[in-house]
C-alpha cells in the first residue's frame, strides 16, 4: 500500500495540473489564437472577393490594423453582402421574378451581381459557457455567446416558387453566375469517400461556395443530439462552430433535401409546398427524428407529450416549414475531406444570418432546435458556410473536418494540418 500512495499522489496531481486555472487559460488562449486565425484568413478572402482590383500589400495591412472583434464583425458584413446576391439570385430563379423584398432594407453598397446589402444591426452577442467539450470544442471566452431561437418569418414573405425542379435551377444559376454544383461519385477513389461535391465552371477566390443545410443545436440543446453523449456515432454529417452551436446535416437527406432528388443533374424535383407538411412528411420527420423527440413520441403513443415537447415539435415544424427545399447551394455536406496529400480548397465560416431579412429567411437550409420560451432578443440564425480558399475551376471540392480527437475518427480520416487540428480543440 505505501507504494501504492505516491503513483496514486503523482497521478491526482496530473490530474490537478490539467484542470487548473493556468491549464485551461491554456487551452482557451491556443483555441482563441486558431479562431483569430481563421477569422483573419476569412476576412483577407472576402474582402479580396468584394474588390478583387485592390492591392493586396494594403489589403494585409488594413486587416492587421483591426482588432478580433473588428474582423469577426467585418467578415459578417462580408458575408451577408454575398448571401443576398445569392438568395436575390434563387428568388428570381425559383419565383421567375426579380422583385427583391428585402431591397428596401438594404443600403445602396452593392456586389458583382448588384444586390444591394447592409451592415448587420444585431447587438452584441451576450457571453456563456457549456458542455459537451469532446465533440465540439468548449467555447472560447470571446466567441461564446447565448445563440437564440429563430424568429419565425410571417407567412406574407413566403413566395411560393414555380414548378422546377433543381437541374434546371442550377442551370439558370449557371447563367447568371458563371458556375453551379453537382453531386457525383467522389474522385478520392475509396470505398468509403462516397459521392462528392463538384463545381462546374468557375468561383472567385473568397466567394460564397454553399451552405451547410441542417438542425442547428446551441449548447443547451446538446442533450436532444441522437445518441448523446455520443453524438458522432452513425453520423459523419456534424459540424461545429467556434461558439459552440452544432449543425447537424442528416436529417436534411442524402439527396441534399430528404424529400426528394435535389442534385443538379440528379432526379427531378418538383415544387410543393410545405404549408400542409406533417408528421408523416419525410423531412419533419427526419428533423424529429434527428433531435431525438421521435423517440419520445413512441414512448407516449397515445400522445400524452409534455408541454416542453409540444413547444419543441411545435416551433420544430413551424420553421421546418420555411425552409425551401430547392436550394442548389445547400450542399455542403457533401464536400469531402481532402485526400492524403490534398489541400482543402473551402472554408468553413460561421456566419450569423440576421433575421430581420425576412424575405432571405426562405432560403437559409437550417431550423434550430430550441424551446418557445428560449427566445433571446438578439434575432439571429447560427449557421455554417464554405468559402472558396482559391479559385475553383471545374474540380472536386474539399474541406478539412479537422474532427475533434475526442470523437470518432474514420480509417480514412487523416490530420491535414497538426498544429491547427490541436489548437481548434485545445
Amino acid at each position: 500500500m505505501g507504494k501504492l500512495l505516491p503513483s496514486m499522489f503523482s497521478g491526482a496531481e496530473k490530474v490537478l495540473e490539467r484542470w487548473s486555472h493556468k491549464a485551461m487559460a491554456q487551452r482557451l488562449s491556443k483555441r482563441r489564437l486558431q479562431e483569430e486565425a481563421d477569422t483573419h484568413k476569412l476576412l483577407l478572402l472576402t474582402r479580396f472577393q468584394r474588390d478583387p482590383d485592390q492591392d493586396v500589400d494594403k489589403l494585409v495591412e488594413s486587416v492587421a490594423e483591426l482588432s478580433f472583434e473588428q474582423q469577426v464583425s467585418a467578415t459578417q458584413e462580408n458575408i451577408h453582402h454575398q448571401m443576398s446576391g445569392l438568395t436575390s439570385h434563387l428568388r428570381q430563379v425559383l419565383t421567375g421574378s426579380a422583385e427583391d423584398r428585402t431591397s428596401s432594407q438594404l443600403s445602396t453598397s452593392k456586389d458583382h451581381s448588384g444586390t444591394t446589402t447592409k451592415k448587420s444591426t444585431t447587438k452584441k452577442p451576450k457571453r456563456r459557457s457549456y458542455g459537451l467539450a469532446f465533440a465540439t470544442g468548449a467555447p472560447t471566452k470571446a466567441s461564446s455567446q447565448t445563440l437564440p431561437t429563430s424568429v419565425l418569418p410571417s407567412r406574407s414573405h413566403r413566395t411560393a416558387p414555380r414548378p422546377l425542379d433543381l437541374a434546371t435551377a442550377a442551370g439558370a444559376l449557371e447563367e447568371r453566375l458563371g458556375y453551379s454544383l453537382h453531386v457525383r461519385d467522389s474522385g478520392i477513389g475509396t470505398e468509403e469517400a462516397g459521392k462528392g461535391l463538384y463545381v462546374e465552371g468557375t468561383i472567385p477566390v473568397g466567394s460564397l461556395v454553399c451552405l451547410y443545410p441542417g438542425v442547428v443545436y446551441r449548447p443547451r440543446q446538446y442533450r436532444l443530439m441522437a445518441n448523446y453523449p455520443r453524438v458522432d456515432l452513425d453520423n459523419p454529417y456534424l459540424l461545429a462552430r467556434f461558439d459552440g452551436a452544432v449543425i447537424d446535416s442528416k436529417p436534411w437527406g442524402t439527396t441534399g433535401a430528404g424529400l426528394g432528388g435535389h442534385v443538379a443533374g440528379g432526379p427531378a424535383f418538383p415544387w410543393r409546398p410545405q404549408v400542409e407538411a406533417t408528421l408523416e412528411d419525410s423531412m419533419i420527420a427526419n428533423l424529429y427524428q434527428a433531435t431525438g423527440i421521435w423517440e419520445r413520441i413512441l414512448r407516449r403513443f397515445k400522445g400524452r407529450l409534455s408541454e416542453d415537447d409540444r413547444a419543441r415539435l411545435k416551433a420544430l415544424e413551424e420553421e421546418a416549414l420555411l425552409v425551401d427545399p430547392v436550394n442548389p447551394f445547400a450542399l455542403g455536406h457533401y464536400a469531402n475531406h481532402p485526400p492524403k496529400g490534398g489541400a482543402p480548397n473551402l472554408i468553413s465560416a460561421a456566419y450569423n444570418f440576421p433575421l430581420e431579412h425576412e424575405a432571405m429567411r426562405w432560403f437559409l437550409p437550417n431550423i434550430v432546435c430550441g424551446d418557445a420560451e428560449e427566445s433571446d432578443a438578439q434575432a439571429v440564425l447560427p449557421v455554417i458556410v464554405l468559402i472558396a480558399a482559391r479559385e475553383l475551376k471545374d474540380e472536386e471540392l474539399f474541406l478539412n473536418y479537422r474532427l475533434s480527437p475526442g470523437t470518432y475518427r474514420p480509417d480514412w480520416y487523416h490530420v491535414v494540418d497538426g498544429e491547427e487540428e490541436s489548437r481548434r480543440w485545445a
